[in-house]
């Protein structure tokens, strides 16, 4: 507008002054001069508006350049021309490039927090849209599922195809659930699955709850086996009682029915009494720390146990090298080394020997209990330390075992921690090796057992 605003104004001068000029000189000459001067006129006229026009198009290029870079994500970029008829448009441009700038550094923040949010979590997340294209995911997913996700990538192979059907199955069926992925390993995934509405994907947030259900199994077992070892001697003791009040019984009789009454009275005793002391170990620290004499600790019970020896005709023996010393609550060292030695003692033979011998063997003490015993078949190795795990059940009721004896010992090896090996054979003895972290600070002294 500019432009043709000067051209008309230069025109109008021109033509005045050839006008003014045409009164003052002769006629023709006035002419030739009002014909040049409306000439004139028109090509200033002409010449000012290609400038407006050349002007007005480099801004109108520059603005669909700059509107251009922002449609591809250039959101920084802005127009700069200062002056023209399309600066309220510039004006416009600039705004809305402004405005999808700060939106989309709001949602790269919320995004680095819902990323930081699902990293922080111990279960596996991943989402995926209609087609089975990830959408979110976290690190915890990928381990839980063994394979490296991606974004926009579609859940294939083994276990991640299994949960990708699951989930566009829940996307068309509308409703949430809970399912159970059992992988090629044996771990257990349990997995809560969710349709995003409407019809975009599904959410799938999994656990790995191996753990939980073989320790729900451990809890059920052990219920039983303790229903039953319990029941096994109130049976035996009920019966007793039934008889001695039916009918009147000789003494001798009687006596003979009180003395089966006493041994399982006292099976029932040991049974509770080694449950207590397996929980108990089992769900505290030991406080009671001090050092021991693991010498003396092995001498006392190898005297307590003569009688037993002597009973079974096992020869018992100790070989302990002087000054060992452990930190460690004396009653638990009884209670791991009475219960290796009794059990080397009862599944031993008439004539048999049992050999028990402590060293220091680098930053470690080692105990090792030797019988020639019955010997133990490798197969068992794996269950041996189970509560109530019997290799000769028959055997072991008969010896009065609880089926604890084991169990007992390697949850205080355990919660010293040491560990516990054997080598055993059938006909052959076994040997049970003790490793318990040491040696003793020099500067504390042993205190005797």
């Amino acid at each position: 507008m500019k432009g043709y605003f000067t051209g008309a104004l230069a025109a109008a001068l021109l033509g005045a002054a050839c006008l003014f000029y045409c009164f003052a000189a002769e006629e023709v000459s006035g002419i030739i001069l009002f014909a040049a001067g409306l000439l004139l006129g028109g090509a200033a006229g002409l010449l000012a508006m290609g400038i407006g026009r050349r002007r007005q198009a480099a801004e109108t290029d520059k603005l669909a350049q700059t509107a251009a870079a922002i449609a591809s994500g250039d959101y920084t970029r802005r127009a700069s021309f200062q002056a023209g008829p399309l600066l309220p448009l510039r004006g416009g441009i600039n705004a809305m490039a402004e405005s999808l700038q700060n939106t989309r550094e709001e949602l790269r923040q919320q995004r680095a927090q819902m990323r930081g949010v699902l990293e922080g979590m111990d279960d596996g997340v991943v989402a995926v849209d209609a087609d089975g294209r990830t959408l979110l995911y976290n690190d915890r997913a990928g381990q839980l599922l063994d394979c490296t996700l991606a974004d926009g990538q579609i859940l294939a192979g083994g276990t991640a195809a299994d949960l990708r059907s699951r989930l566009l199955a829940a996307m068309q069926a509308g409703k949430p659930g809970r399912e159970t992925l059992t992988l090629p390993d044996g771990r257990m995934l349990e997995v809560y699955i969710a349709p995003l509405r409407p019809m975009s994907g599904a959410l799938a947030v999994m656990a790995d709850v191996t753990k939980l259900r073989k320790l729900e199994t451990m809890r059920s077992q052990f219920v039983a086996n303790v229903t039953h070892e319990l029941k096994t001697p109130l049976t035996s003791i009920m019966g007793y009682i039934e008889l001695l009040k039916g009918e009147p019984r000789k003494e001798a009789v009687r006596q003979d029915f009180y003395e089966i009454m006493q041994i399982e009275a006292e099976r029932l005793q040991h049974l509770i009494d080694d449950l207590l002391l397996l929980g108990e170990i089992e769900n505290s620290r030991d406080m009671h720390l001090q050092s021991c004499d693991l010498s003396a600790i092995l001498g006392e019970i190898t005297r307590s146990l003569r009688p037993l020896a002597q009973k079974q005709q096992v020869t018992l023996h100790t070989d302990a090298e002087p000054g060992l010393s452990i930190t460690a609550n004396p009653l638990r060292l009884r209670q791991l080394f009475t219960n290796l030695l009794d059990n080397a003692l009862k599944y031993n033979r008439p004539g048999g020997s049992v050999e028990a011998s402590a060293r220091r063997e680098g930053d470690a003490l080692i105990v090792r209990v030797a019988d020639t015993g019955i010997g133990i078949d490798p197969s068992h190795f794996e269950r041996l330390f189970e509560r109530f795990y019997r290799v000769d059940k028959g055997r072991s009721r008969e010896m009065g075992g609880t089926g604890l004896g084991l169990s007992i010992v390697k949850h205080i090896v355990q919660l010293y921690g040491g560990e516990i090996q054997v080598e055993s054979r059938p006909g052959e003895g076994s040997v049970f090796t003790v490793r318990l972290p040491g040696p003793e600070p020099a500067a504390a002294e042993p205190v005797k057992a």
